[in-house]
């Protein structure tokens, strides 16, 4: 299933993945846990595309300011200014004080103020799941975003330490490190927020130290 089908499929409905049959409410009657949430559109995606298990990864903005560990085995995070691509995860800050934030799926719409998201709960924002809060398409400000979380395209296996750099396949963008050159230094060039997909891309190349890279290395960018 791509991106495209996945919005085929669910455009116009509502999800729920954490089995609730209703709306939990306390003894006031008032609801402690909302039934359809954004996160929950958002967790079908990555469980139906990328194999993600269902889980509690936290709130919306949690995904964009700590990302859970199994969301990072398929996902790079990526700055906020990075431009979108369709199949994107989309964090937001909330409006109006509010932590918990949103969060979204790229369409691959966008201009130079907003990009169109896929999104679940984005009305009201009381999880029933119906009208505007059903799942739709709707531009947001780009100011909000949090960071693109991208998905993975190549899951490469860790090689033997010191091993010679693999030949590039065609398309495949690398950086040959110069002097004064660090892993953070080269990921801030090209747009990622930490040095960590850099280094599981290359471990072979350069060993089992991260510290340690040595001009004329050629890395493979992710």
């Amino acid at each position: 299933m791509s991106y495209q089908s996945f919005e085929q499929k669910w455009l116009g409905q509502h999800v729920d993945t954490d089995g609730f049959p209703a709306d939990i409410k306390n003894a006031n009657g008032t609801i402690t846990v909302k039934r359809f949430q954004c996160v929950d559109l958002v967790k079908q995606y990555m469980h139906d595309e990328y194999g993600v298990p269902f889980g509690s990864y936290g709130d919306a903005a949690n995904y964009g300011q700590k990302p859970h560990p199994e969301i990072l085995r398929k996902f790079d995070p990526l700055l906020a200014s990075t431009p979108v691509k369709a199949g994107d995860l989309l964090p937001l800050y909330g409006l109006n004080g509010k932590t918990a934030g949103h969060i979204g799926i790229a369409t691959g719409s966008q201009n130079n103020a907003a990009a169109e998201i896929l999104e679940q709960n984005g009305s009201t924002g009381n999880g029933d799941g119906e009208g505007p809060n059903r799942i739709r398409k709707r531009f947001v400000p780009k100011s909000r975003i949090i960071c693109v979380l991208r998905p993975k395209t190549v899951v490469v296996a860790s090689a033997p330490q010191s091993a010679p750099a693999p030949p590039a396949a065609p398309g495949q963008r690398t950086y040959t490190v110069v002097k004064g050159d660090n892993l953070t230094k080269i990921a801030k060039k090209f747009g990622y927020i930490t040095w960590h997909p850099l280094y599981e891309k290359n471990r072979g190349v350069i060993g089992n130290n991260p510290d340690l890279i040595k001009p004329g290395q050629i890395l493979l960018l992710p």
